[in-house]
């Protein structure tokens, strides 16, 4: 029989990981798409009815009857809140008055809620 010895190999100590260009786009690219979805996730949480909604549950809405040539856009760029993205204030009074798209008519009364 013979035997065989295993000779003790020296571990190397504060081994540095290298990326190659490729594996540095791919972390990038990761970091970005999860800071992303999370941008994406608060806008959804922020702007939904029930974050509008006050302690109590209640919304604070203000009623405006659209007029002969107004468009839901102009109504809802001249009211809405300092600071809010007017697009996203447009998707919620479609989401409050249950509009499908952007179709107003005169004398049709939207609900717009107060941020």
């Amino acid at each position: 029989m013979s035997t065989s010895t295993c000779s003790a190999q020296s571990v190397r100590k504060n081994v540095r990981l290298r990326l190659t260009r490729r594996g540095r786009l791919v972390v990038a690219s990761l970091i970005a798409v999860a800071l992303a979805l999370i941008i994406v996730v608060a806008g959804v949480v922020l702007l939904s009815p029930s974050a509008v909604a006050g302690a109590d549950g209640a919304v604070a809405y203000t009623t405006v009857r659209v007029e002969e040539g107004q468009s839901l856009w102009s109504i809802v760029s001249n009211n809405a809140p300092a600071g809010t993205d007017v697009r996203d204030y447009l998707m919620l009074v479609q989401d409050v008055n249950d509009l499908e798209g952007s179709v107003v008519h005169p004398g049709q009364e939207l609900a717009l809620p107060k941020l």
